[in-house]
């Protein structure tokens, strides 16, 4: 059973996302602690299950990020004069050149 589903997470803003990433990184330290400790944790699927669940989160919010990244780039790509663009050069050519 998930601690949080998918759709929930897609619907979440960045701040809620990160909020909950940390709140599950925290439960995750308890957890961690109780068996460096000795003890047998209550639920050994639920360990596994965080791991999850933060690795869900982290990418949702690169998704989001990327998603908007790519509307700013655009939106500047459009105003801009394809001619202002210069392409660095490639460091191989460089090399290639000195030698």
């Amino acid at each position: 059973m998930a601690i949080i589903n998918k759709k929930e997470m897609n619907s979440m803003n960045e701040d809620d996302l990160k909020n909950k990433l940390n709140d599950i990184r925290k439960q995750l330290i308890k957890e961690n602690a109780q068996i460096a400790v000795g003890t047998t944790p209550k639920s050994p699927g639920l360990i596994r299950e965080m791991k999850k669940t933060i690795a869900r989160i982290i990418q949702i919010l690169k998704r989001k990020d990327v998603q908007g990244n790519e509307k700013f780039l655009v939106s500047q790509r459009d105003t801009q004069n394809p001619k202002d663009f210069v392409v660095p050069p490639n460091k191989n050519s460089e090399a290639k050149e000195n030698k």
